[in-house]
């Protein structure tokens, strides 16, 4: 019976709702949207780099294996982004144990520890008297290793591998890991998980990460002498493994500082575009409305609903007509009520839009992108015609939103080319943030993106979950990110709800209580997160990446001179057996019991340390 009642009202409501939208949009109460101001996305007004000095040597060999050969560029991607100077060195001919000397940091690049020769007794020794070594690969059983178990706090270890599914995280050691949670790294019956040693450790050790099973170990550290080992277990050596990285690597110091992005972005792909017209099966079954009507009185109130609870900034991505036109002329839709209702509600509340495209279709050229094709979509035929597309686009926006700074494009699936951000390069000036994404999706041709400035100057910030139904592999993404740049960002598509590969046969009701679950996660984990636009995280990310950093740290103080510093940028800080004190040039605020968010508004700070 309640649900009977529920199919009949469902309508009812949603045709008032809808005709009142349509009424305030005709007296043009939401017709135009307020001018705001636009983040500055200039390259100019940062100062000059300071000099910094190397503080880590990552060893490397001659020997090592695409494996090896991975971890050591996964490890100089996280040591760069930390903005952290390391020199490289071959162990090879022994030489090494010189170079070590000059160090107080040293990172292990290579499984077979046998590779650093009889050196392995000078490296022991110069931990000893004070170094911090890790390893950021998981190590071979080899003569080396088995000689060191002891020092480097394994108790025992089996011969035998065992699979771990989940990771957790000890309390107060990483955002978002409140030392209950397992965070999987399985994916199902296929890929369970990956394997570890099992090992037991001394009491001396300290562990970090644990896994779900108990029976061993993924992150810990040991003190040795007047130095420390840390290790990690680890078999993963894939983007989800770089706040693990991150967070071993400052461990190697009592207190670490290092530069971050903190922002926060929450894109919605198609959006304003064409409502598709029509039943769907999964709205019929729930709601008994067509899809227009879904959208306008369900879906969209449940976006005003998380921004109003969230503090959430949208950034809508506009698709002016869905067709497979990809030669001129392009012709200008005229059915623009849903742009400017939907579009000006989200101005109003914040939010900004940015282009997606005239069409749908991927900016991939006829000719030489063919291996880029993916399903239906079509090739361009020219340059020249991808650019008119996107003029066409620009001047319809620009009709309808004539208060609003379009800064930021979206590739249709996250497929574009070289050629296609030409296109957008020539064709639309004043766009200068990119967002793809982060990690390869079901497609197999994404144009995937690390956070940062491309060589043609364009702003890149990667979308790093997207939809409802956030799978376990995105959501150990999103903690690594957290963890090393602290960032989150998000997508969803208005049509995620009516494609049964994206859950939509689960209902909407059952989605959007899946994503409240996510929000809940990330907003309680990191509040202080800043809620941001597209253009605003474009700004965070240019900040973030122009910075370098001289650090300095005694037994009462950490100093920071930043180079490429333009107004202000944040730090996240590790201190483990202290906390900040008195601060010059910053203000901090405290995330986890470890870990603390600086904002520097100067660029030089000090944060002096106090007792717990």
């Amino acid at each position: 019976m309640k649900k009977k009642y529920s199919r009949i009202l469902y309508p009812v409501i949603a045709l008032l709702i809808f005709s009142m939208l349509i009424c305030l949009e005709r007296f043009g109460v939401i017709r135009t949207s307020t001018k705001t101001s636009s983040p500055d996305l200039t390259m100019t007004g940062f100062s000059d780099e300071v000099s910094t000095t190397a503080e880590c040597l990552l060893l490397t060999s001659s020997q090592a294996d695409a494996t090896d050969q991975n971890a050591l560029s996964e490890m100089e991607f996280v040591l760069d982004n930390m903005k952290v100077s390391y020199e490289v060195y071959n162990v090879d001919d022994g030489s090494y144990t010189n170079e070590l000397k000059k160090f107080s940091k040293a990172v292990i690049t290579v499984q077979d520890w046998d590779f650093l020769g009889t050196g392995i007794t000078a490296v022991q020794s110069w931990v000893n008297n004070g170094g911090s070594l890790m390893n950021c690969v998981q190590p071979e059983r080899t003569a080396n290793f088995n000689a060191m178990t002891a020092q480097i706090g394994i108790a025992s270890i089996s011969d035998e591998m065992t699979t771990v599914n989940g990771l957790k995280p000890a309390a107060g050691f990483m955002i978002g890991a409140d030392g209950n949670t397992s965070f999987s790294i399985g994916d199902g019956e296929e890929n369970p998980g990956d394997v570890f040693y099992e090992v037991t450790l001394d009491d001396s050790s300290v562990v970090h990460v644990g896994t779900d099973d108990g029976h061993t170990q993924f992150l810990w550290e040991r003190s040795y002498g007047n130095g420390k080992y840390v290790l990690l277990n680890d078999p993963m050596g894939d983007r989800h493994n770089r706040g693990f990285l991150c967070a071993a690597y400052t461990c190697m110091s009592d207190d670490y500082l290092w530069p971050v992005i903190e922002a926060s972005s929450y894109y919605l792909d198609d959006f304003p575009s064409p409502v598709p017209g029509g039943d769907s099966e999964y709205i019929t079954r729930d709601y008994g409305v067509d899809t227009a009507t879904f959208y306008s009185n369900i879906w969209w109130p449940q976006q005003l609903a998380w921004e109003n609870k969230y503090g959430i900034k949208h950034t809508g991505l506009i698709i002016e007509k869905y067709s497979d036109t990809v030669a001129s002329p392009f012709d200008r839709n005229e059915d623009t009520t849903q742009f400017t209702t939907f579009g000006n509600m989200l101005l109003n509340n914040g939010g900004e839009l940015g282009f997606h495209g005239y069409n749908h279709q991927p900016l991939c050229l006829e000719g030489s992108d063919e291996d880029m094709q993916y399903g239906t979509y079509k090739l361009w035929p020219s340059e020249a015609d991808m650019e008119a597309s996107l003029k066409e686009l620009s001047a319809f926006s620009t009709e309808l939103f004539p208060n609003t700074n379009f800064t930021v494009y979206v590739p249709p699936s996250n497929i574009c080319s070289d050629t296609g951000i030409d296109a957008i390069a020539n064709a639309l000036p004043g766009i200068k943030v990119l967002a793809s994404s982060y990690l390869v999706d079901a497609t197999g041709k994404t144009y995937t993106q690390e956070f940062g400035i491309d060589a043609n100057g364009m702003i890149t910030t990667p979308r790093i979950v997207s939809g409802c139904d956030i799978d376990d592999y995105s959501k150990m993404t999103e903690l690594s990110e957290l963890n090393f740049q602290f960032v989150q960002s998000h997508f969803m598509h208005p049509d995620d709800c009516l494609d049964a590969d994206r859950g939509a046969a689960e209902g909407w009701a059952a989605l959007s209580a899946k994503f409240t679950s996510y929000l809940d996660w990330i907003h309680t984990s990191a509040p202080q997160l800043k809620e941001s636009t597209g253009s605003e995280m474009g700004e965070a990310v240019l900040k973030y990446t122009k910075l370098n950093v001289n650090r300095t740290e005694t037994d009462d103080a950490i100093t920071a001179n930043i180079g490429g510093f333009r107004n202000d940028c944040y730090f996240m800080l590790r201190m483990s057996d202290q906390k900040p004190g008195a601060l010059e040039g910053c203000t901090v605020e405290q995330v986890t019991d470890d870990l603390y968010l600086v904002h520097a508004t100067s660029s030089t700070i000090t944060i002096h340390k106090t007792n717990k």
